[in-house]
């Protein structure tokens, strides 16, 4: 888990999101049309710019951020059953209500003056999940297992707004998460433990402690001599160099590859 700030891209953050505010106002009509989320996600420079903000990386589970394998979460859900929900919110980041306004409908026929932003489209509101894809054997990958769309709309504590989240949240070598008591509820709502996670998680550690480099592991995806020597090479049973040999696991693998300089730096 690693913090995002909002901070460092606010201007660009703002400057799409400005376009798109103007892009869909029609001044002869006097009124707004399709300004929602479904038309701003289909702005490309919108999603690119939050993956380089989070260095490529899924804001929950450390996931690359593949081609295609990209979905947009709000920190602050489109539809609020509780409103105290939404005082709540305002505690992280910059979802504070001079950056972020809950609207529960953006109303059409009035120009909006930014800031704040209505919280569907606010840029300090989005950030960019994984697809929650996972593999359980057979052929194909099943998605939406853990992250954004598992999610849906409960309340969580957006760990990735907590200041030096590091510090109170860690990974251990068995691949488990270390949190305290208060965060364990989202990771269940998250389901960041999913044994899928876990088991690549624990992967990782073992690859580092047998002091085996990235770009191996990398390289293995077609070299299957050098897989089997690295699988040789790690302290796993029997069924886990079974599942490795895999090569739907192991791409999987490497998409964690986050894991690595994690363990690498971890002290204990």
């Amino acid at each position: 888990m690693r913090y995002i700030s909002k901070y460092n891209f606010k201007k660009k953050g703002h400057a799409i999101i400005g376009r798109f505010l103007r892009r869909q106002w029609d001044k002869e009509a006097g009124c707004y049309f399709n300004l929602n989320y479904n038309e701003l996600k289909r702005d490309k420079s919108f999603k690119y710019l939050l993956i380089n903000e989070q260095h490529g990386f899924c804001c929950y589970c450390m996931r690359r951020l593949g081609k295609g394998e990209v979905t947009l979460e709000h920190v602050m859900p489109q539809k609020i059953k509780n409103k105290s929900d939404i005082i709540y919110y305002t505690r992280f980041g910059r979802l504070k209500r001079r950056f972020v306004k809950y609207m529960e409908f953006i109303p059409k026929n009035r120009k909006l003056k930014v800031p704040p932003y209505p919280h569907s489209i606010a840029y300090e509101n989005i950030v960019a999940s994984c697809t929650g894809k996972v593999y359980n054997g057979g052929e194909k990958y099943t998605l939406h297992k853990c992250c954004n769309n598992f999610r849906g709309d409960k309340k969580i504590i957006p760990f990735f707004f907590i200041p030096h989240i590091e510090t109170k949240m860690g990974y251990r070598r068995d691949g488990t998460i270390e949190c305290p008591e208060e965060f364990d509820d989202t990771v269940k709502c998250l389901n960041l433990e999913h044994p899928s996670l876990v088991f690549m998680r624990r992967i990782w550690a073992t690859i580092v402690k047998a002091d085996i480099k990235i770009t191996d592991v990398q390289n293995a995806q077609e070299n299957l001599q050098l897989r089997k020597d690295i699988i040789s090479d790690i302290d796993v049973v029997k069924e886990e160099r079974d599942k490795l040999k895999n090569d739907i696991y192991w791409n999987l693998l490497n998409e964690f590859y986050w894991f690595h300089g994690y363990y690498k730096n971890r002290k204990g």
